[in-house]
């Protein structure tokens, strides 16, 4: 597919899809006439399908001592004290070991001797975080532009490797984050867990998406926030979500968020880091929480018999999508929860 175009909303309005050179195009066309939104089309077509230019990036290995001040500029700012010190530690150890002159004289090899000689000093865990740390700044060092080569620490096997984290929760599980959780971001769970919105969905949510005489939520664009698929959808809302939103009922934006006064880097509601605090205070895993959540409402869709069809359009997925990476969720034999 080059391009087409298709209505959209209440109000039928045309939008253009284009890809050329491997690159999606998307926008309005502003208009109800077809006639117009093929005119459209072709000059999108013709502003869009230009060659693909090639640009040959020149390759980044930077010096070894010059890496480590550009890392702890950026890390003042973003790292703690106590963090920054202990990647440092790490770092000058890997140095003090190898004696690289930059950062690509490090191999995977390198990485590997390290390892066994850094047992030979410390236990297994202390060997586990230097690896850790190194793999961290490597990964840092690619992410932002510095170094161009591969991460060295990356797929080193670790003496102690975290066992998989569960792909949802248990009943049980959410019932003690619920209660660990208050104010806003215990509305945000009920949100991710009972109607199976996405992380981004919840958290730029407005009231006017809510119908609780339909007892339904309408998933769709607003100013600050596109969906992830093209198509709108309704979501079905259970008595205890409609229980905690109806009285609160306002306009704009649920979840809006404002910085605490003298504080530069907080919010007042921060879904990030506000969840990691409840997940902890209930003694389950902090990784990758609104994927889990959402994991979650499958789960209990599924264990209500719910067809995989009326998942697959309350979620926004295709059938498709949900078989391959949903519905190899294990569900909990002993417990058929209400959603």
């Amino acid at each position: 597919m080059a391009s087409k175009i298709k209505q959209r909303g209440d109000k039928k309005i045309w939008w253009y899809y284009g890809n050329f050179n491997n690159q999606q195009y998307r926008e309005s066309l502003k208009t109800t006439d077809k006639g117009d939104a093929k005119h459209a089309q072709a000059q999108l077509d013709a502003k869009y399908n230009v060659p693909d230019v090639v640009i040959v990036k020149k390759k980044k290995n930077p010096l070894w001592a010059e890496f480590w001040p550009t890392y702890e500029a950026w890390g003042k700012l973003h790292r703690e004290p106590k963090t920054l010190a202990i990647q440092k530690a790490h770092w000058d150890k890997l140095e003090k070991f190898a004696k690289p002159l930059r950062l690509g004289d490090v191999r995977r090899e390198t990485v590997e001797a390290f390892k066994k000689h850094r047992r030979g000093e410390v236990g297994e865990q202390s060997v586990d975080n230097n690896l850790k740390d190194i793999q961290t700044l490597y990964n840092w060092a690619i992410d932002h532009g510095h170094y161009s080569g591969t991460n060295p620490a990356k797929g080193v096997v670790r003496f102690r490797p975290k066992p998989p984290a569960p792909d949802s929760w248990s009943r049980e599980e959410i019932d003690r984050l619920l209660e660990k959780s208050s104010g806003k971001l215990k509305m945000l769970i009920l949100l991710c867990t009972f109607c199976g919105l996405r992380k981004k969905e919840a958290t730029n949510i407005t009231w006017e998406q809510f119908n609780f005489t339909e007892k339904v939520i309408h998933i769709r664009e607003n100013p600050r926030f596109k969906i992830k698929t093209d198509e709108w959808r309704f979501v079905p809302m259970p008595d205890r979500v409609v229980e905690a939103f109806q009285p609160l009922a306002g306009t704009g934006f649920v979840f809006e968020s404002t910085y605490n006064s003298g504080k530069k880097y907080e919010y007042v509601f921060d879904p990030k880091i506000h969840i990691q605090e409840a997940l902890r205070a209930a003694g389950l895993d902090t990784g990758d929480p609104y994927q889990k959540l959402r994991r979650t409402y499958i789960r209990l869709c599924i264990e209500k018999n719910i067809s995989i069809g009326k998942i697959a359009q309350r979620t926004g997925h295709s059938i498709k999508i949900l078989q391959k990476h949903y519905l190899a969720i294990k569900p909990y034999d002993s417990e058929i929860a209400d959603l």
